[in-house]
């Protein structure tokens, strides 16, 4: 198998892994909006919702919830919380395939002597739709914004409703806080001319991002 064999070989699986991970990404992002949906019911419509979420335990895992609010919204969080960084590893994970596609493409190309690979270099970036455009942005920006806006509304509901139950909220409090805190680095992640921006203008906003990610790469 000689130099060209090989490097295409790893482009086709390259690309398999991202078509995998896209169809995750797309049912993580389906269960997402589920589980937002149910945390906006909550705000509406508390027992309706709750009802939801008992009838759907018990027909697909075929066990009884406590007959507990409390227990019951910290679960909720729980999943919320699972599947929001599910979510986001893979979005972030097809963005930096989607750059390593584009290397192994010019490597191809040069191989080759002619520009014949291009899915994801100029070819696919030459005349973008705008409204793909448009598309890329509710994902990247409206969803999570909107997202947010939902978490914010019921944990501050929680704290109005907390009847007692101290411990439970704060336990609540700390999912909500990490939820938020992956959403936004996510979002910061995500939205590079946003970033770029913000560390221009902002220098202590990038002082902080290099020393937060000289830490965790510590840890």
């Amino acid at each position: 198998m000689d130099k060209i064999d090989l490097i295409y070989d790893h482009y086709k699986e390259t690309v398999s892994l991202c078509k995998n991970a896209q169809k995750s990404r797309n049912k993580n992002f389906i269960i997402l909006c589920i589980l937002e949906t149910i945390s906006f019911l909550i705000l509406v419509n508390c027992k309706i919702a709750l009802e939801i979420i008992e009838k759907n335990v018990d027909k697909e895992f075929n066990m009884i919830l406590p007959e507990n609010n409390i227990i019951i919204e910290t679960l909720l969080w729980i999943a919320v919380a699972y599947v929001t960084i599910r979510y986001v590893q893979e979005v972030i994970y097809i963005e930096k395939t989607y750059l390593y596609i584009k290397r192994i493409e010019k490597k191809l190309s040069s191989e080759v002597c002619k520009k014949f690979f291009d899915r994801e270099g100029d070819d696919y970036q030459n005349d973008y739709p705008i409204v793909l455009n448009i598309i890329d942005l509710f994902y990247k920006m409206f969803i999570p914004v909107v997202f947010i806006s939902i978490n914010f509304a019921r944990i501050i509901k929680e704290w109005r409703e907390k009847n007692g139950s101290y411990l439970a909220v704060i336990c609540d409090t700390t999912i909500f806080l990490f939820v938020i805190i992956v959403t936004l680095c996510y979002l910061l992640e995500i939205n590079g001319r946003i970033t770029k921006f913000l560390k221009n203008h902002f220098e202590i906003l990038n002082l902080i991002a290099i020393k937060l990610r000289k830490l965790l790469k510590n840890i």
